[in-house]
């Protein structure tokens, strides 16, 4: 329509902010490449440089780590994340699934994907899965490895990822150094005409990062965002567009998210 062609013109700024994950750069750096294909790419010192139509040079910033990774020993959310994770129900149903753990890690080692001296007996939830989205993505999943056993990777996962995002105060530390980030943004365009500045903001993050937004967003709005019930793992290239508009009674927040 003709005020999202308006806004689209108003482009002045782009600002690109990006874990420290070379994955998560570069994902930002195809998001933008999406976004604007006159975009170039090169790499300086582990950081992305850009030059576009949108105004010069640009930088991803990789200042989200701490912030936006919760495994991360400086996160705040750390310490609660363990406490929840040794609560005796979980503490016992993770011992129930030790084993499956140890076989799928296995089947890792067998196939010399891990070395034996380097990995340890049972691989966490999350790098499991992950790993194995990797191999399935290339057609190299070990032989022995059923789709039901890649399907209960996923189920496990997010299961343990309920037990932490549906923690309102856990989820609330995650997601808040990016809240507050997003809000200051948003005061910022509140208190300057849209018409002559409109933002753009990528924040290039994590699986669960995602996840733990639209749990939230769910809180908020009462709506299933997810459309499953218990939610899944959002899949690579997954992305939530969050959009501020100014109508005549005020300003709205449009969300949306692709996967």
């Amino acid at each position: 329509n003709d005020r999202d062609k308006t806004c689209h013109r108003a482009y002045k700024l782009a600002k690109v902010a990006s874990t420290s994950y070379h994955r998560t750069v570069m994902s930002a750096q195809e998001f933008l490449r999406g976004f604007h294909s006159a975009l170039e790419r090169q790499e300086t010192n582990g950081r992305l440089m850009s030059e576009s139509e949108f105004g010069g040079q640009r930088e991803a910033e990789v200042l989200l780590d701490d912030l936006m990774d919760p495994f991360c020993l400086a996160h705040g959310a750390r310490g609660q994340m363990e406490d929840i994770l040794s609560q005796p129900h979980v503490f016992k149903t993770e011992q129930t699934l030790r084993g499956f753990r140890e076989k799928m890690t296995g089947f890792l080692v067998q196939d010399g994907l891990l070395l034996s001296e380097d990995t340890p007996h049972a691989l966490g939830w999350p790098w499991l899965f992950e790993v194995y989205v990797c191999l399935q993505a290339h057609q190299i999943v070990p032989k022995g490895v059923s789709r039901e056993n890649l399907r209960s990777l996923e189920d496990n996962l997010v299961r343990r990822w309920n037990l932490l995002y549906g923690n309102e105060r856990y989820r609330h530390k995650v997601i808040r150094p990016f809240y507050l980030q997003l809000k200051k943004s948003w005061i910022e365009s509140k208190e300057r005409p849209l018409t002559s500045s409109c933002n753009v903001e990528v924040y290039s993050v994590h699986d669960s990062t995602v996840f733990a937004l639209l749990r939230e967003l769910e809180e908020m709005s009462s709506a299933d965002l997810f459309g499953v019930e218990g939610g899944f793992i959002p899949p690579y290239a997954s992305a939530i567009c969050l959009v501020l508009l100014k109508e005549d009674d005020g300003f709205w927040l449009h969300a949306s998210f692709s996967s």
